[in-house]
């Protein structure tokens, strides 16, 4: 066994040499296992080239899909949980009004109340609320005056599209559960 020196160019006690030759080969035991349980994984060129879509952008159906089935997801959820300690009556209401949209159908300020899944005066406050933030906007229903529809403005169909987006892109990511 070669001598090992200090800094000083002393050299250490042998039990202290012993030790931090132990030290050294328990590292370098952990680094090679370390290693190997790296190499079992894949490139990440690989790993993205098995997802669904890679890098390619979500098309109009699978937003409007995702917003769907978010909408259908919570209200699933509704079935098993208080829908008044779970809920988010602005996100729904935009939900429902995103998909609505994207099929061309006018949505009464009633059904996106009923959309919101909340008390009408708590739905008819968060209306106001997405109005004054530039999300929704009311228009008049051309078939019917006494009647007001609501839309999603740009801005609020570009946010819940972006947020759509997301879930798409990390939906893309999980694995097929085949």
């Amino acid at each position: 066994m070669q001598s090992v020196k200090t800094f000083s160019g002393e050299q250490p006690d042998p039990a202290l040499q012993q030790e931090i030759l132990e030290q050294l080969s328990i590292q370098a035991a952990q680094l090679t296992q370390a290693l190997a349980m790296l190499s079992k994984y894949e490139s990440r060129e690989t790993v993205a080239a098995t997802y669904k879509n890679p890098g390619n952008d979500p098309t109009p159906s699978e937003l409007k899909r995702m917003a769907a089935n978010i909408y259908a997801s919570r209200r699933k959820r509704d079935r098993h949980l208080d829908k008044n300690l779970m809920g988010e009556p602005a996100w729904d209401m935009m939900l429902d009004l995103y998909v609505r949209q994207v099929d061309g159908k006018q949505t009464s300020i009633t059904s996106a109340c009923i959309g919101a899944c909340a008390p009408p005066t708590t739905a008819l406050r968060w209306i106001t609320v997405l109005e004054n933030r530039g999300l929704l906007q009311r228009y008049e229903d051309a078939k019917d005056g006494r009647r007001a529809n609501l839309e999603l403005t740009k801005a609020g169909y570009a946010a819940v599209s972006n947020c759509m987006k997301d879930y798409v892109e990390m939906s893309r990511m999980l694995p097929d559960a085949t």
